[in-house]
């Protein structure tokens, strides 16, 4: 007999374990942060508060945006200035890699919560 809660969550166990790989590169964790709060920034804008080239900082939100982790913000990109925002699903589970060490410690509880739903 299949378990049902564990079929139905494959899918969702895959896209954390890839979105988990992809977001633990340090500039990419950055990005995630910057855009955490319903942020939209531009490229030139994330460029500067990281101080990173722009050559290096479109590979990393080049692979941010195929993971679906961030998104082009459409209606605020005009021609070559293009800015970005988190991708927000129905189930706003990408709050997970937002958080540091001490803020992991803080809430403890509801990230247990928030695992508890998805495993």
């Amino acid at each position: 007999m299949v378990d049902n809660n564990q079929t139905h969550n494959k899918p969702v166990k895959q896209y954390l374990s890839n979105a988990l790989k992809v977001a633990s590169h340090p500039v990419r964790r950055k990005i995630l942060k910057e855009l955490r709060n319903g942020e939209t920034l531009s490229v030139v804008d994330i460029s500067k508060i990281l101080n990173i080239e722009r050559v290096n900082l479109y590979h990393h939100i080049e692979i941010l945006e195929n993971h679906h982790l961030i998104e082009l913000d459409k209606k605020l990109s005009i021609g070559k200035v293009k800015y970005y925002k988190m991708y927000i699903v129905k189930n706003p589970v990408m709050a997970a890699f937002s958080f540091d060490k001490d803020e992991i410690a803080e809430n403890k509880a509801q990230i247990n919560k928030f695992l508890d739903i998805i495993v």
